[in-house]
């Protein structure tokens, strides 16, 4: 009889952690991955392009998504791959099927030159159990932060520098005893003078290691300018050629309104009869020139805009 009793208790227990386990979240999460029934997170865009940004902005987006699924989808947590990448505002209650949400990404382009593509990740209970988002942009270099980069670098190798000096300054400083067995001859010839040889080589190898990258980190500073006041001359450039493509269009919807009225003109002339037709055939010769100038003026323009 108590045997019957125990497994009936143990029995009951089972049943109750079954039921327990069920109604939990994490629990959601597990079964729904191996059922055809699994929720789907089905964005809106799966790559936000901020174009070109000047380094030291920070810019936001939000990405929208929808349950396309049949069963709840449940966030756990959602990551940048870089620290400068962070997402934020994310619904922690399971959204059901049918029903869209968005999550908010914060993207901080200092110290981050150049061309940049992130990923976000977000860990939620759909059969991949992580999907993920991309956001892009090209950072145009800042040269007071490039400056200060390289200002850093700078002086992280000098640290390295002078601490390698230390260190090899207390190895030539430790005694060495010789031993009790050897002459007193061979004593006298050896042990401190090569030590200390020892370590000038050292230091000697160490510092134009250190040179070499003090030069590196120089020419990397002098790249970065001379690609700056290269960004300023096309920007310059650009803006040129702007303001001849706006000159050029004025004086071709100058020139088109001109012909216009000419030919208005020739044509009320003509049903009046006030005209010959040696000054009708001038007047259409002026017309024609004019024309032919219209077309060269849109050919130029063409070409202008291919520049851009």
């Amino acid at each position: 009889m108590k045997k019957i009793k125990l497994a009936f208790c143990l029995l009951i227990a089972i049943v109750t952690l079954n039921i327990q386990a069920q109604n939990s979240p994490n629990s959601i999460a597990n079964t729904i991955v191996n059922n055809s029934d699994a929720p789907i997170m089905t964005f809106e865009k799966n790559i936000h392009d901020w174009g070109k940004i000047n380094e030291g902005d920070i810019v936001e987006t939000d990405f929208k998504f929808t349950n396309t699924g049949k069963s709840p989808l449940i966030i756990t947590k959602i990551k940048g791959s870089c620290g400068c990448t962070v997402p934020s505002n994310w619904s922690k209650e399971p959204i059901m099927p049918g029903e869209s949400s968005s999550f908010h990404v914060k993207f901080n382009s200092k110290n981050k030159p150049n061309n940049q593509l992130k990923t976000v990740y977000v860990t939620c209970n759909t059969v991949k159990g992580r999907e993920s988002v991309k956001i892009k942009t090209f950072v145009v270099p800042n040269p007071e932060f490039a400056k200060l980069r390289e200002e850093r670098k700078k002086e992280y190798a000098k640290k390295r520098l002078e601490k390698n000096r230390i260190d090899e300054k207390s190895i030539t400083k430790k005694e060495v005893k010789p031993d009790v067995t050897i002459v007193k001859k061979e004593i006298k010839k050896t042990p401190k003078k090569s030590l200390v040889e020892e370590s000038k080589k050292r230091e000697d190898k160490i510092e134009k290691k250190e040179k070499k990258k003090l030069n590196k980190i120089e020419k990397n500073a002098k790249k970065a300018k001379n690609k700056a006041k290269k960004l300023e001359k096309a920007s310059k450039k650009l803006s040129k050629l702007q303001s001849k493509i706006t000159a050029k269009e004025k004086s071709i919807n100058k020139n088109e309104f001109r012909i216009t009225k000419l030919k208005r003109k020739l044509k009320l002339k003509k049903e009046k009869g006030k005209l010959s037709p040696v000054s009708i055939t001038k007047k259409e010769k002026q017309i024609k020139s004019a024309e032919n100038k219209l077309y060269k003026e849109k050919q130029k323009l063409i070409k202008l805009k291919r520049k851009l």
